[in-house]
């Protein structure tokens, strides 16, 4: 039997470039976890949780997520999950999905592949899911058609919440889709006069009078009024964001603009 590979060679890490990986159950062929790198970061995960067993390491060390919620969330997850199948007396299978390339390209295959395989540990969605995630050919028609907003013509104190169709779906309405618990600053989103509901990249709700509440380190947005003048409406609904706002590579749902 083959011994069990926990490293690559140094001489090949620049063949390797940056690369896309994928952690399986072997109890399920099941994809659990999808993460990018280079070197041997495909094997820093079970090392990690090794180290946490053994009480060395903090749940939040050597993670590149911004909210110590997510974090936690994310390395609790798959850290149970390799501590399950070890217990099984197996290991995980590491998959290198695609190698050889340049970190903005391992950026975006790693967000598709987030987004193809659900039920996944990462605490987020992929980078840029919520402008550039899976959607239908009717919806990517829809959007492209719908005229974008200039920055200069956003001219209130706004917060953008940026969701994905499949969210919407899940949650019933667009409105439970946003209002939920978000990193944020408390006094900043305060000052915002309305709060953009922006989904897959298109303006589709504005709400007015929104409610904050601190809950678990994030504030939740607990209500807004749906009601605003036709003038607001027409002046941001059903419009594209700016491009400033749906630059690929980011992660963050929420920004602020004028607050």
């Amino acid at each position: 039997m083959d011994k069990r590979i926990e490293e690559f060679p140094s001489h090949i890490f620049k063949d390797l470039g940056h690369y896309v990986y994928r952690l399986i159950d072997p109890r399920t062929k099941k994809t659990f976890y999808v993460g990018k790198g280079q070197g041997n970061r495909v094997f820093k995960h079970m090392e990690d949780e090794l180290k946490f067993a053994s009480g060395a390491m903090d749940i939040d060390a050597d993670v590149e997520v911004n909210g110590a919620k997510e974090i936690e969330d994310e390395q609790t997850a798959k850290m149970t999950q390799i501590r399950e199948i070890r217990a099984a007396g197996m290991e995980v299978i590491h998959i290198i999905h695609r190698h050889g390339m340049d970190k903005d390209t391992a950026f975006q295959v790693e967000a598709a592949l987030i987004d193809a395989y659900p039920g996944l540990s990462n605490a987020q969605g992929g980078h840029g899911s919520a402008v550039y995630g899976p959607m239908s050919a009717k919806q990517i028609k829809e959007k492209y058609e719908c005229p974008k907003i200039e920055v200069k013509d956003i001219t209130d104190k706004c917060l953008i919440i940026k969701v994905n169709q499949q969210t919407v779906s899940d949650k019933g309405t667009i409105y439970e889709a946003v209002r939920s618990a978000w990193r944020l600053s408390l006094d900043r989103a305060k000052k915002a006069e309305y709060v953009l509901a922006a989904i897959d990249g298109v303006i589709r709700e504005v709400y007015h009078d929104a409610c904050w509440t601190p809950i678990d380190g994030r504030i939740e947005f607990v209500k807004g009024e749906t009601l605003v003048s036709e003038e607001i409406a027409l002046r941001y609904c059903n419009h594209r964001l700016p491009d400033e706002y749906t630059k690929k590579g980011s992660a963050n749902p929420c920004q602020y603009v004028n607050c």
